[in-house]
């Protein structure tokens, strides 16, 4: 199988790594730019995207798939990159302090959307704040 793949941002890298591992050929096109999102993102998992919060498409097979392939990855090339962090969440207004709220209790959701606290006094912020699980 002859396989091309463009871009060597997270995902490109993942699936070279893996036609690898199964003895696929690949060549992998990848133009030089600095501000990509695999290099500036905040991280390889979010479980809970967009001003909806909600859980990202077909979530729990990608966190799994996640949790078994990103420690594997760290094992064989000596590297660590896979570490389970809560993402910080600022919720300026009422319809996303809401919008949180119902995540919390529904049921596709409730494991990600953290419990709300008042912002710290000596951080320079509105409203609420949360933290994904």
């Amino acid at each position: 199988m002859n396989v091309l793949i463009i871009g060597q941002g997270i995902a490109g890298s993942c699936l070279a790594w893996e036609l690898k591992r199964r003895g696929a050929d690949f060549t992998i096109a990848d133009r030089p730019i600095a501000e990509t999102a695999s290099r500036v993102a905040a991280g390889l998992v979010n479980p809970l995207t967009g001003r909806a919060f909600r859980p990202g498409w077909r979530q729990e097979e990608c966190l799994s798939a996640a949790e078994a392939f990103y420690p594997e990855t760290e094992r064989e090339l000596g590297g660590s990159w896979w570490q389970k962090t809560p993402i910080f969440r600022e919720l300026e207004t009422e319809d996303q302090l809401e919008v949180w709220q119902e995540r919390q209790t529904a049921p596709e959701s409730c494991a990600y959307a953290g419990p709300l606290f008042p912002w710290p006094e000596h951080w320079e912020g509105r409203g609420k704040a949360a933290y994904t699980r």
